[in-house]
């Protein structure tokens, strides 16, 4: 048994858990949060603060959500289930003790002023 083990750890250079090459896809994950969110919403009538409930208990019973913590996968889940996003568990934030990425710029507000208007190699206003 030793024997498995030492080389297990000589596999994954010491790391616990299933080496990255052999997690399941992230899509797989993605379809199993949504079928479970629809259950869910199926089984409390369209109540999404239950369903969210049950979702959270269904990441919670399984292993391949541990890495992540629970409560910003959910936000992160509901926010994406709300716009029509994909769900991208590559993202740090989601670790626990992970840094989100930084937030996209933001476009100004204000009006864009028209570029000068060339006419003959002069700027005309």
């Amino acid at each position: 048994m030793m024997g498995i083990i030492r080389d297990w750890a000589a596999y994954t250079n010491g790391a616990q858990g299933v080496p990255e090459d052999m997690r399941e896809d992230h899509r797989d994950m993605r379809v199993y949060m949504g079928q479970a969110h629809s259950r869910a919403i199926n089984r409390h009538n369209g109540s999404l603060s239950e369903a969210k409930k049950d979702l959270a208990e269904a990441i919670e019973r399984d292993r391949r959500f541990d890495p992540y913590d629970k409560k910003r996968l959910l936000d992160r889940f509901s926010e994406c289930w709300g716009s029509g996003q994909l769900l991208d568990f590559s993202d740090p934030g989601l670790l626990h003790g992970g840094q989100s990425r930084p937030e996209r710029l933001k476009t100004s507000t204000r009006p864009m002023e028209s570029p000068p208007i060339k006419q003959s190699g002069r700027l005309i206003d």
